[in-house]
């Protein structure tokens, strides 16, 4: 795995970083405040999350946002978590040139926590994917949300799941491929469809 410098200006790294996730312990934590840039990496996901982005905070919502910038890495999942979970946090995530393969299990799930005060400790992300082929579906869950934007060049095989509210922005030369074979979305699933008109 290579880490690249943070600007001066950034706050430092601060996460713990393993190759495989295991039964407890996912491979990458990031909590409010860090940003992380992970290059050329596998991350992989089984009993527990690949990468866990959350806050213990009472109010999750208002800390700080995390950035996680992911380029050319592959994300897979051999187990029921999510290679992505996040809970309790505001969290800015960028897949650069990356592969992320759930399958039929969930790429990415945001959930209220075990952490924080209730009513206050969803979780809510922006994830940009560029130039990246994402894999599974997408778990918004009560009071959660999710704004999903594929650049030119990307594609996302899932769809949306679970009561939250979820957004795709989607560039005219990218994919998204609605799997048959997966249950249907949540039936108070909130989702909107966003088609960018720029070449």
């Amino acid at each position: 795995m290579r880490m690249l410098p943070l600007p001066a200006d950034q706050p430092p790294p601060c996460a713990l970083i393993r190759t495989e996730a295991s039964h407890t312990t996912p491979s990458l934590l990031a909590e409010p405040g860090c940003h992380k840039i992970i290059s050329d990496t596998s991350l992989l996901s089984s009993d527990s999350c690949a990468i866990l982005a959350r806050s213990t905070a009472q109010v999750g919502c208002l800390a700080s946002p995390i950035q996680l910038n992911l380029n050319g890495c592959t994300l897979g999942s051999v187990g029921n978590a999510p290679i992505f979970l996040i809970s309790n946090a505001r969290v800015e995530i960028k897949l650069t040139n990356c592969r992320a393969d759930a399958s039929e299990k969930h790429l990415i799930s945001a959930q209220e926590s075990i952490w924080g005060k209730p009513g206050f400790n969803a979780g809510s992300a922006r994830i940009t994917v560029v130039n990246s082929t994402l894999k599974g579906n997408i778990y918004v869950g009560k009071n959660c949300k999710i704004e999903l934007t594929l650049s030119s060049g990307s594609c996302w095989h899932g769809h949306f799941t679970g009561p939250g509210k979820a957004t795709l922005d989607k560039h005219p030369h990218a994919i998204w491929i609605q799997n048959p074979h997966n249950p249907p979305p949540h039936p108070t699933q909130r989702y909107a469809i966003l088609e960018k008109k720029s070449p």
